[in-house]
């Protein structure tokens, strides 16, 4: 089973990539921290418990030289290996599924306590929700014979969700539902992150 994943694993073409495009720069980079590893290393061993070989005769001769080397090493890696912003492929950066909902309504009329307290619930959704069209039913005859008292209703693709109040348990598994039911071609998905319920979950 591991020989299986392993092969797996050097067939994919996405394992190799990192490595791949590395440029010139970060490969020197790499050359240097590993430099400076290898030195920091052998000054210390041949400080405190002595080397398990023999060194050219250069390393006895100039160890401060090759310590300050490995010193400057470090910050030149950096500087090599560093992207200025915006240079991070994000190209495979996972998606967040969001709700398919195409269209969003909100009934409303003045003097509606109810209408007040379900607008500030929804609107605490907007980042995940289409635009909120909000409605002032009193504002036309048809909407009010419609809904008349009813209000507030919420009206999601064409079909009414909500009428009376906008229970926010109700409204939140809705909407978790729908990001369920959108997930993202790449299949590679951040949860979907919603506002803490004022009401408890």
């Amino acid at each position: 089973m591991a020989n299986i994943e392993n092969s797996q694993n050097m067939n994919d073409p996405h394992s190799s990539r990192h490595f791949q495009s590395w440029s010139g720069k970060e490969m020197c980079g790499v050359a240097l921290i590993i430099f400076a590893g290898i030195t920091f290393g052998l000054l210390w061993m041949d400080r405190n418990t002595g080397l398990p070989f023999n060194m050219p005769s250069s390393w006895y001769k100039s160890k401060m030289i090759f310590f300050f080397m490995a010193l400057f090493a470090l910050p030149t890696s950096y500087l090599l290996m560093r992207k200025p912003p915006g240079a991070y492929d994000t190209s495979e950066a996972p998606e967040v599924a969001l709700p398919n909902f195409r269209t969003f309504r909100f009934y409303t009329r003045n003097g509606c306590p109810l209408c007040d307290e379900a607008l500030e619930i929804v609107k605490r959704y907007e980042n995940v929700l289409p635009e909120i069209e909000v409605y002032d039913v009193d504002r036309d005859a048809e909407l009010v014979e419609r809904f008349n008292t009813c209000v507030p209703v919420v009206e999601i693709d064409g079909k009414i969700r909500f009428r009376g109040n906008v229970n926010e348990v109700l409204f939140r598994r809705l909407i978790e539902a729908s990001a369920r039911n959108s997930q993202p071609a790449s299949g590679q998905v951040v949860p979907l992150q919603l506002p803490s319920s004022s009401r408890g979950s």
